[in-house]
């Protein structure tokens, strides 16, 4: 019992930090930013000047990942739909919901990278500053989902770059905490119950 409160003391305040540091860096002046989870590793020596050649190729692309959906699942569950870009896991915890795999590898389209609805939140690059919702977001799930449809509602596209190789990796043993999931979950299917079980091409039409 003592374990599991000072688990949740934990979680919050590893939050805490996070979001503080989020906000800190989005009101920053830089144009490009990179929001990345303390355990990834990125792999790509050209990772900057290949995922700024994406951004350039389309003013419209305001935010890059390296995973993504091109889909938003009837239940808000990420990994219960079909997944794109390309990733190294290392993850060998039992109550992480991802797959066991030593390499993430989906389907990719040819032309550079895939438009998708959503990210996975590992990696985050930003071309313009959008408000996180910081009302909605005060647990440590779903801001990767929140703040992708975020950049939809206002007109951009969302990238996830076509990799032969995985340009990060996840090493994601330690850090997995799904205490407050499923909250999250609810407040997101809540908010965007509308694009449930739509496509990319739906859902920027619904909000054209």
């Amino acid at each position: 019992m003592e374990w599991k409160i000072y688990e949740e003391w934990l979680d919050i305040t590893l939050y805490r930090q996070m979001t503080n540091l989020i906000y800190k860096l989005s009101s920053n002046e830089e144009k490009y930013k990179i929001y990345m989870h303390q355990d990834v590793f990125i792999l790509n020596r050209n990772f900057l000047n290949d995922a700024l050649s994406i951004f350039l190729s389309d003013p419209k692309i305001g935010l890059l990942g390296m995973v993504g959906y091109t889909k938003i699942s009837p239940d808000g569950i990420m990994w219960h739909i079909p997944r794109c870009g390309n990733l190294y896991l290392s993850s060998s915890a039992p109550a992480v919901p991802y797959p066991p795999l030593d390499t993430y590898s989906y389907s990719l389209e040819q032309d550079g990278y895939s438009s998708v609805a959503l990210i996975d939140g590992f990696l985050m690059m930003t071309a313009y500053d959008l408000r996180w919702d910081e009302e909605t977001l005060t647990g440590w799930d779903f801001y990767d989902a929140f703040q992708s449809v975020n950049f939809l509602e206002n007109g951009y596209r969302i990238a996830v770059p076509t990799q032969l190789y995985p340009w990060c990796l996840h090493d994601s043993d330690h850090f997995s905490n799904l205490i407050h999931y499923d909250e999250f979950r609810q407040c997101f299917k809540q908010k965007y119950h509308s694009l449930l079980g739509k496509n990319i091409n739906e859902i920027v039409e619904s909000m054209s």
